[in-house]
C-alpha cells in the first residue's frame, strides 16, 4: 500500500465564489439604485405621481398604460419623496423590494441557491430598478412559496395582487389548480381571477376617457420590435435589403406595415405555450413558475427587457443550463443598449443582437419547461414544503 502523501500546507484553499459573488451583487444593486437608467420613456413619473396626489384619477384625468398597481407605485413615490430626486426615491423603493426578495430566497434555499440568485441579479442589475417589475418578481415568489407550503388560497391571492401590477401575469393562476381541478379550488381560483382582472382591466377601462386605460393602450399597440416575432421580421427585412420599417409608437419601437395577425399570432402562441407548461409541469416546481413567467415576454407581442426580471426569484433553483440561458438573456439585452447607443435601430448590429436575445430567451423557456415537467428527476414537492421563513 503506497504511503499517503502528507497535506501540502502551501496548497491554495478552494475559492468560495459565494463569498465573492454576494458582495459584488449587492454593490451592483447599490450602484444601479444610485445611477441606474430611467425606464419611463415618454412618461414623466414625477408629474404623474403628483397629479394623483392632487386628486386627479388615473385613466380618466391622467393617461396610464399600467394597471392600478402602477398608479399606486407612482403616487407612493411622490408621497414619500423628500430632498432626493423622484427617480432616486423610486429606485430606493424598488431596491427595498429586491432586498425583500433576496431575504426570502436566502431563507428558503441553501448556498447554491443564493449564489444562483446573485448571479442572475448581476445579469439584470442594469434594468432591475428602471421600472417596478421587481415587485412582480417578489409577488410571484411569494405565490410559489405559499403554494409549496400547501397554502393554495394564499398563493392565489399573491398572484391576484401581481395581476393588479402587471395584468399579463394572470396565467400564473393556473399553477394553483391541480390536475384535474377540484371543484372548491377551482371556484376560489376563479373568484380571485375575476377580482384581479376586474381591478386590472375592467375597472380602468370603465372609468377611462379618451382611451387612457391600459386595455385600449395595449390593444392598439403594434408589434414590439424587441418581441421574438418582431425581431425576426426586422431581421428578415434587413437581410433582404428592404427598410426595416420601424416606428416609435406607444413609448417603444414597433414594426410598421404589418396586419393584425402580427399581434394575434404571438398572443395565441404564448397562450398555447402557457397551457402546455401548466399541463405538463409540476405546479410546485420553481422551474415551472420560471418557465411561465419567461414565456410571456419570450413568446408574446411585447418583450421589454424589464419583463425578463419576473423569474429572478427562481434563478437559484434553475438547472445550470437553464440559469446560464436566463443569465445570457440579460447580458445580451444589456449588450444591445451598450453597443448600439449611437446606431439607428434598423442597423444590422442591433437587429442581430435583439434576434439573438429572442433565441436565447426561447431556449431558456424551453429548458425551464423541460426541467419542471413531472418526472422522476423533478424535485418532489415535499422538498419545498419544508422551507422556513
Amino acid at each position: 500500500m503506497p504511503d499517503e502523501q502528507p497535506p501540502n500546507p502551501a496548497a491554495s484553499p478552494p475559492v468560495r465564489w459565494d463569498r465573492i459573488l454576494v458582495p459584488v451583487a449587492i454593490l451592483a444593486v447599490i450602484a444601479f439604485v444610485a445611477v441606474g437608467p430611467s425606464g419611463f420613456t415618454g412618461l414623466d413619473p414625477e408629474a404623474t405621481g403628483r397629479a394623483f396626489l392632487r386628486g386627479e384619477l388615473p385613466y380618466r384625468d391622467v393617461p396610464l398604460e399600467y394597471p392600478p398597481g402602477g398608479a399606486l407605485v407612482l403616487a407612493l413615490v411622490a408621497l414619500v419623496q423628500g430632498p432626493m430626486p423622484y427617480l432616486l426615491v423610486f429606485r430606493v423603493l424598488m431596491g427595498a423590494g429586491w432586498v425583500g426578495l433576496a431575504l426570502l430566497v436566502r431563507r428558503a434555499g441553501d448556498a447554491a441557491v443564493r449564489r444562483g440568485f446573485m448571479t442572475a441579479t448581476l445579469a439584470y442589475a442594469w434594468i432591475l430598478f428602471a421600472l417596478y417589475d421587481v415587485l412582480v418578481a417578489l409577488l410571484a415568489f411569494l405565490a410559489w412559496r405559499a403554494l409549496s407550503r400547501g397554502a393554495t388560497t394564499r398563493s392565489q391571492a399573491w398572484v391576484a395582487t401581481g395581476v393588479v401590477f402587471k395584468w399579463v401575469t394572470a396565467p400564473l393562476l393556473l399553477l394553483s389548480l391541480p390536475h384535474p381541478p377540484r371543484a372548491r379550488r377551482l371556484v376560489v381560483a376563479t373568484a380571485w381571477a375575476a377580482l384581479a382582472i376586474a381591478i386590472a382591466v375592467v375597472w380602468p377601462h370603465a372609468f377611462a376617457s379618451g382611451g387612457g386605460d391600459p386595455l385600449t393602450f395595449q390593444g392598439s399597440r403594434p408589434l414590439h420590435a424587441e418581441s421574438t416575432l418582431g425581431s425576426f421580421v426586422v431581421l428578415r427585412r434587413v437581410l433582404s435589403g428592404n427598410p426595416a420599417g420601424l416606428v416609435h409608437d406607444h413609448r417603444s419601437i414597433a414594426v410598421a406595415g404589418l396586419g393584425s395577425w402580427s399581434t394575434v399570432a404571438p398572443a395565441i402562441l404564448m397562450a398555447t405555450a402557457l397551457l402546455w407548461i401548466w399541463w405538463r409541469g409540476d405546479r410546485r416546481s420553481p422551474s415551472t413558475w420560471a418557465a411561465m413567467l419567461l414565456a410571456i415576454p419570450a413568446l408574446g407581442p411585447v418583450a421589454s427587457p424589464q419583463f425578463f426580471v419576473w423569474p429572478l426569484g427562481f434563478a437559484g433553483w434553475m438547472s445550470e443550463r437553464a440559469r446560464s440561458l436566463y443569465v445570457a438573456s440579460g447580458i445580451v439585452s444589456a449588450l444591445y443598449f451598450v453597443a448600439t447607443i449611437d446606431l439607428p435601430v434598423s442597423h444590422p448590429l442591433p437587429v442581430a443582437i435583439v434576434a439573438a436575445r429572442s433565441v436565447v430567451a426561447l431556449a431558456a423557456t424551453w429548458r425551464l419547461a423541460a426541467d419542471g415537467r413531472v418526472a422522476p428527476r423533478t424535485p418532489r414537492p415535499a422538498a419545498y414544503a419544508g422551507a422556513t421563513g
